[in-house]
């Protein structure tokens, strides 16, 4: 079943594209994009069942899998509109600002290691103004971010 997202709205949208249990999946949430990044189920049995080294492993892992797919989106998916009606299109000056958190279970209390990020959804130009990231881009790429996760 397809995981479902709240959308800006409060309501609920269905993430395009994105393999239930694999890689980050995204949600736009008023101010804000909210991605989440995990490691695949088979990864999270020997994480919950592993020793310290074996858990320790798998969350450097799961660092550099994240750290990658951040650069990528960073470097080649982030967008910022301006002009009317955001027809023009540059890529963020300084990067993206993130906030993020790491949590270990799910909410039905299974071991899950698992990164929630908060984007927020203004970026600065290469101008030095600010406008807003083109959330579309980053739900049309969450299979290849989730992918690109799986091979890092």
């Amino acid at each position: 079943m397809p995981h479902r997202a709240p959308d800006a709205r409060g309501g609920r949208r269905e993430a395009r594209g994105r393999a239930p249990g694999r890689g980050p999946r995204t949600a736009a949430e008023g101010h804000r994009v909210h991605l989440v990044f995990h490691p695949q189920p088979a990864l999270n049995l020997l994480w919950a069942l592993g020793d310290t080294e074996a858990r320790m492993a798998i969350e450097d892992a799961h660092e550099r899998a994240t750290a990658t797919v951040l650069a990528w989106i960073e470097d080649d998916v982030a967008v910022i509109r301006y002009g009317a009606g955001g027809v023009h299109r540059t890529r963020p000056a300084h990067g993206l600002v993130a906030a993020r958190f790491r949590r270990y279970e799910a909410r039905s209390g299974m071991p899950l290691p698992h990164d929630h990020l908060l984007l927020p959804v203004k970026a600065q130009r290469p101008d030095d103004t600010w406008g807003s990231v083109h959330t579309e881009a980053l739900y049309e790429n969450v299979v290849a971010a989730s992918t690109l996760s799986t091979k890092s």
